[in-house]
């Protein structure tokens, strides 16, 4: 009932952020937004505590493959209250 008991007991991870334009600001959504924020760094990190991260795998849009997170990628995450909250 929690997103931390959700990302914990999945057997994948796939991370969806393809370039988007923001529905209200001026701003585009991307996997360097997804990043950036904090509830999406602890959603990799309960899922990887349980799991390690050979199930998790990034999507950036059409015509991009399915890829698996990379070390370089998942070492961000590790910095969860480093990440940006918004309201």
């Amino acid at each position: 009932r929690s997103l931390a008991a959700y990302a914990s007991s999945t057997s994948y991870f796939v991370i969806i952020a393809p370039d988007t334009p923001h529905a209200d600001l001026d701003d585009t959504c991307d996997l360097g937004t997804y990043q950036r924020r904090m509830w999406c760094r602890a959603e990799q990190v309960c899922h990887s505590m349980r799991n390690g991260t050979e199930g998790m795998y990034l999507f950036v849009g059409a015509g991009s493959p399915l890829t698996p997170v990379g070390s370089d990628f998942f070492r961000e995450s590790l910095h969860v209250f480093n990440g940006e909250l918004t309201c």
